[in-house]
């Protein structure tokens, strides 16, 4: 009975410490990873963001690929929240101010996306905008190619979408902090929020040869909120390694995250 409890106990100190910097069960890495606790500068990784306030000139892509996002001009970039009152479960975040803020760069060494792929984001959308009948992006693509998550106004006002060529749309925009799952697979395209089915449908075809987050692709339609992690992987993902993905960011930021 002793070897079995402490059996027990060793598999689940291993599956509570899980991060993305191990394999999924099915044994993929994350192509892309930006963390709101790691990889931030001010300029282009000379000096660290790390005081409550200071600007976000660089994103750092955790992954092996090292495809890094910036951002080189000052009044659009986004800031570090470190403060006591900014903090999710302890862990800082990235603030978008919706009007110019946003961060970009190539997939140069990973590779342009190809679909299936997945972007998981964790992040919040502020109050003052949640149903002002206004598009507001979280992550894009990189020049004419997209991979749209955000608040979307067309054919139902203020609901969450994804787009790659056409929108996927779901049920209505929120100021919560949520958990995204979006996957990209051309007419078998879906994304769930907090691990629950928001839209299903035919997505577009367009594959991401890099990523934008904060706004679309140019620059626009920006992400008034917070934002602490954003993860993709180059696969479609079995449910069992969605959910293990999912999972560590409801432990890490004290999310309620449900099993697809």
């Amino acid at each position: 009975m002793g070897l079995l409890l402490s059996t027990r106990r060793a598999l689940l100190g291993a599956v509570a410490a899980w991060t993305p910097a191990s394999v999924t069960s099915g044994g993929y890495s994350p192509e892309h990873w930006y963390r709101s606790d790691s990889g931030l500068w001010q300029d282009a990784g000379i000096t660290a963001a790390a005081a409550d306030g200071d600007v976000v000139g660089r994103w750092e892509d955790l992954s092996a690929n090292a495809d890094h996002t910036n951002q080189a001009v000052a009044g659009s970039k986004p800031t570090l929240q470190n403060g006591a009152g900014d903090l999710l479960n302890g862990h800082p975040v990235v603030r978008f101010d919706g009007a110019d803020d946003w961060l970009q760069g190539p997939f140069t060494t990973g590779g342009a996306l190809a679909q299936p792929f997945i972007v998981l984001a964790v992040a919040e959308l502020d109050v003052t905008v949640v149903d002002d009948n206004s598009s507001r992006t979280l992550v894009d693509g990189q020049g004419g190619t997209r991979m749209l998550l955000r608040q979307w106004s067309g054919t139902i006002p203020d609901c969450w979408a994804i787009y790659a060529a056409n929108y996927v749309q779901g049920g209505n925009s929120d100021s919560n902090w949520n958990i995204w799952t979006a996957l990209f697979n051309g007419v078998a395209s879906q994304f769930w929020h907090n691990g629950v089915s928001e839209g299903v449908g035919n997505s577009g075809a367009d594959n991401a040869p890099g990523i934008t987050i904060g706004a679309d692709t140019s620059g626009n339609v920006g992400w008034k909120g917070d934002a602490t992690e954003i993860l993709i992987y180059d696969a479609n993902l079995s449910d069992a390694d969605k959910n293990q993905v999912g999972a560590y960011l409801g432990r890490r930021y004290g999310l309620t995250y449900t099993n697809i």
